[in-house]
């Protein structure tokens, strides 16, 4: 029966206890019932027709609920026991209160993450399609980085989670979410959740290359690297992840045909060494599979791809020859287009094929 100007404080009380420590936290949850009272407070302000302060006595609730859930797998069973989770899903629907969504979207992470019972818990209470609803909303938002990073948890703990994931909307929400990402943290949280769904395997990892997953990945990679040109700035750490991912997806994928427009020499040589190593392994027995790869064009552009990479190892050859016989400092190493294993993995690929017709696409 307290205002919601005093019990806002006592959730701010709380949530200073809990950043002290699983200690102080356990003891405060304990001793007072904060979960159950910090739950009871969301819930109440999310009523309609309370005053202005109910909104901001909403999001600190449920931040103070975020700290608690922080300090260890019993703690975060606390906060679930509440009911609390109900109450952050339907906070993450809410479109008119981005606060409260960026807090609830935060809880649900730290009760997910803990173990795969709590991450079921979650998803049976709704997170699921809330949480995509939540990427819609924040869609280009700094704030979308804690639904991602969710449903990452979630469909990391086993493949039934993960269909689950990508079960809403086919996985075009975490798409969409790389694609948008307004910074290099909320496009790791993308990416890196895209690779949770897609390493259980075929299904998960197929809706995803379906929904543009590959495209989306490689593109936020290469500028990752520093751009098409390779003079931006890098993000290593993005960049691995876009490749975690796109590993697992291309391995996992099951369809060729999605990755033929890969085989391109405009595409950065860490993914296309994992593009010709999944044509080498699959193609040379599959004969549908060789017909589309020599129709869509993917052994004419492999062709060029080869011939990118001698030109430019000839090239740099010749340029450091150039530099011993004039006694100048020889230029910085490039990456080649093609690492050693990519360029056996591309032999094998054209052995797969009729050398006449490999010499007309490689002369033509």
């Amino acid at each position: 029966e307290a205002s919601f100007s005093l019990r806002l404080a006592c959730a701010r009380f709380f949530d200073a206890c809990c950043d002290h420590g699983a200690s102080m936290a356990r003891r405060v949850v304990l001793s007072s019932d904060a979960a159950a009272c910090a739950a009871r407070l969301a819930r109440d302000a999310s009523m309609p027709g309370n005053h202005k302060s109910a909104r901001a006595a909403r999001a600190v609730a449920f931040a103070s609920l975020t700290r608690m859930a922080q300090n260890g797998e019993d703690m975060a069973a606390m906060v679930a026991e509440t009911g609390a989770v109900m109450d952050a899903v339907a906070a993450v629907t809410d479109e008119s209160d981005a606060s409260a969504r960026e807090c609830a979207a935060a809880m649900l992470r730290e009760i997910a993450c803990k173990t795969a019972h709590l991450a079921e818990k979650v998803a049976a209470d709704g997170g699921i399609a809330g949480l995509v609803q939540c990427l819609a909303y924040d869609r280009g938002d700094k704030r979308s980085m804690f639904a991602a990073q969710t449903l990452g948890y979630i469909a990391d703990f086993k493949p039934s989670l993960a269909m689950a994931v990508v079960g809403v909307d086919r996985g075009r929400c975490l798409v969409e979410a790389l694609d948008h990402a307004p910074d290099g943290d909320s496009a790791i949280a993308a990416a890196w959740a895209i690779g949770c769904v897609a390493r259980h395997g075929r299904e998960g990892a197929a809706q995803l290359a379906k929904a543009g997953a590959l495209k989306s990945l490689t593109d936020a990679y290469a500028a990752a690297m520093g751009g098409a040109g390779g003079g931006g700035v890098t993000n290593e750490s993005l960049a691995d992840r876009c490749k975690a991912s796109v590993k697992s997806v291309i391995k996992n994928g099951g369809a060729l045909g999605l990755l033929e427009g890969m085989v391109h020499e405009r595409t950065p040589p860490g993914i296309l060494r994992h593009v010709l190593a999944e044509f080498a392994a699959k193609l040379v027995d599959d004969v549908k599979a060789k017909r589309s790869f020599v129709t869509s064009g993917a052994l004419m552009r492999l062709q060029a791809v080869i011939k990118k990479h001698d030109s430019a190892v000839a090239e740099a050859a010749a340029a450091l020859e150039a530099c011993k016989l004039s006694g100048e400092e020889p230029p910085a190493p490039t990456e080649p287009l093609l690492d050693e294993r990519a360029v056996r993995d591309a032999k094998r690929i054209n052995g797969a094929f009729p050398a006449d017709v490999v010499s007309y696409y490689l002369y033509c």
